[in-house]
């Protein structure tokens, strides 16, 4: 398309000088070659009746590239749109297939402006004028040939001048482009990150009164975006002017240099034509052209960020990976064992758990206690395969957990973590997280909501029952309620294995047994793994592993702890005189 549109160009710029020529001295059509040798080919009787027909052909190659070119801005702006629909797709896909750890050192606002902010800038400021430095680059070069042909001399001259001063603004330029663009992806990222921060702590902001501080924040770095984005505009505007006053004291220039070697105006005119119609059709696109190239001089360092990204992502075989989710949850069948597990976080100086090990048998409840910092959501992540041992191995029924056995692992666990994500749709699809409305088993989300004691609030108390929406982040509901309704997710799948990571650190006393009921109903069908702080979760667990500074110091019951562990003591001392 782009050929066409060049040649159907090219072809109205020549076709210019032959009607020009016709139009100032008509007798032409005797004198000239090729004109005399087409009025007599398609059998005209008079030159008038020449001239309208080579005026129609001239308004029809006009119409016909601009038709061309229409079809070609069209064709860039679908090509880019689906390329901003692949490339948002493959980020996420890379994103959501990235290790656990990869989350726990990016902001999810860093990654949602990437996702969706940064591709859409890059589409419209990078690839969009890419394409059209394409497009009108093979366009200036077939009518720069054509005037090479007509007059090599001039066209060198006009080359050199137009092309130097394009190239004078753009080496002075480039740089400046540079450190704009790479301030730009610095203050865009903030931007996000504050108004996403804001706005998931609208509660706390507005109970400190402390909406002004970040307004403040965002306002310096959006200002400074736009400043950014207003600067890079700029400079590509900048030659509009320049060029402008060059092409038109050209103008007066070539017309009187023609004017000498033609002789007269008369002689000069089809050549004058020629090149001032030719600088109409190609100045737009040689300030076109400019524009896009300092456009994808800015847009380089997101470039760059984006290309890291990409190049990093490494998504699984779709037929591997569907092959292993068919294969279903794989039974525990056995004990599960940490041997000598030892894990450190990228980039920390010291271990988070060191030389750990631990048995869990089938359908006990344990409980992991200890300080901050002690280790036991890093255990758990590393029981829920989230995180990888940088030593020792975990094993399932004496299988390792890595590979297709991982899945199967997985998809047999249960997980309650202490603040529950609750997506702005209905109770059922947030208890069947993750599934197409279609593809909801009501019969196991009433069994979940039941075994959670939530299903008579569900259909007493909500307007629409299971299709009622919770609202962002489960507004519409109260701690506890979200906290059964994690509850019920974690038991959808009825899986063998159920992980409550503090799950009632947040609950007031009142609600906290209620939700232990839920989970006192599991004991014996289920193998339940806690991790909380307070006493009364604990105390009823068959076995209790106490964690100091990433190795574990203790392991009992509640009542042998007692017995035999000082830190257990002193642990459950601490915690009863601040209860208290």
């Amino acid at each position: 398309m782009i050929f066409c549109m060049a040649m159907l160009e090219m072809a109205g710029v020549a076709s210019i000088m032959p009607f020009m020529a016709l139009l100032a001295n008509p007798s032409v059509v005797e004198t000239n070659a090729y004109l005399s040798a087409a009025y007599r080919f398609l059998g005209f009787a008079t030159s008038q009746a020449f001239l309208l027909f080579v005026g129609c052909v001239v308004l029809i190659l006009f119409v016909g590239s601009l038709t061309f070119k229409a079809l070609n801005i069209y064709a860039i702006n679908r090509f880019a749109a689906m390329r901003a629909h692949s490339f948002s797709y493959r980020l996420l896909e890379g994103y959501l297939h990235k290790p656990y750890s990869f989350f726990l050192g990016r902001n999810t606002a860093d990654l949602n402006k990437t996702i969706f902010s940064e591709v859409g800038e890059i589409i419209n400021g990078a690839l969009i004028p890419a394409l059209k430095v394409i497009s009108g680059g093979f366009v200036a070069t077939l009518i720069i040939l054509l005037l090479f042909v007509v007059d090599p001399v001039l066209t060198m001259i006009v080359g050199l001048v137009l092309g130097g001063a394009f190239t004078g603004v753009y080496v002075v330029s480039r740089n400046f482009l540079r450190r704009l663009g790479e301030e730009q992806v610095l203050v865009n990222k903030q931007r996000f990150i504050l108004a996403s921060e804001a706005l998931d702590g609208i509660k706390e902001l507005r109970l400190m009164g402390r909406e002004q501080n970040y307004l403040k924040r965002f306002a310096k770095a959006s200002k400074r975006y736009a400043v950014c984005q207003a600067s890079s505009k700029a400079v590509g505007d900048i030659p509009h002017y320049a060029i402008q006053a060059i092409a038109f004291g050209g103008i007066l220039v070539m017309i009187l240099f023609l004017m000498s070697r033609y002789g007269s105006l008369q002689g000069a005119l089809p050549v004058i034509a020629l090149y001032v119609f030719a600088g109409y059709r190609m100045m737009p696109a040689l300030q076109e052209l400019f524009k896009n190239v300092t456009q994808l001089r800015y847009y380089v360092a997101m470039l760059n960020s984006l290309h890291a990204d990409l190049s990093s992502m490494q998504v699984p075989d779709k037929a591997a990976a569907a092959a292993i989710e068919a294969e279903g949850a794989a039974p525990l069948g056995g004990e599960l064992r940490l041997e000598h597990v030892s894990f450190a976080y990228p980039g920390a100086e010291s271990e988070a758990i060191r030389d750990l090990s631990l048995v869990i048998g089938r359908g006990n409840s344990v409980a992991f206690v200890g300080a901050t910092g002690a280790g036991k959501s890093t255990v758990v992540d590393l029981i829920l395969g989230l995180l990888e041992p940088t030593a020792g191995r975990i094993t399932v029924a004496g299988q390792p957990l890595s590979g297709g056995n991982l899945r199967g692992w997985q998809k047999n666990v249960g997980y309650v973590p202490q603040t529950i994500y609750l997506a702005d749709t209905s109770v059922a699809e947030n208890i069947a997280f993750g599934l197409f409305p279609e593809e909801i088993d009501m019969q196991a989300v009433e069994r979940a909501a039941r075994v959670a004691n939530i299903h008579d609030f569900i259909v007493e108390s909500l307007p629409e029952g299971y299709a009622t929406s919770v609202g962002e982040r489960g507004i519409r509901l109260s701690g506890g309620q979200r906290q059964r309704i994690g509850i019920a997710r974690a038991l959808y799948h009825n899986p063998e294995v159920v992980v409550f990571d503090e799950a009632t650190s947040a609950l007031d006393n009142a609600t906290e047994a209620s939700v232990m009921e839920a989970i006192d109903s599991l004991k014996g069908e289920k193998t339940l793994l806690l991790i909380a702080h307070r006493l009364t979760t604990v105390q009823r667990c068959d076995r209790i592993f106490l964690l100091e500074q990433g190795r574990l110091c203790a392991a009992g019951s509640y009542d042998e702890l007692l017995a035999d562990s000082e830190a257990f003591n002193r642990m459950v001392k601490g915690i009863t005189e601040k209860e208290n």
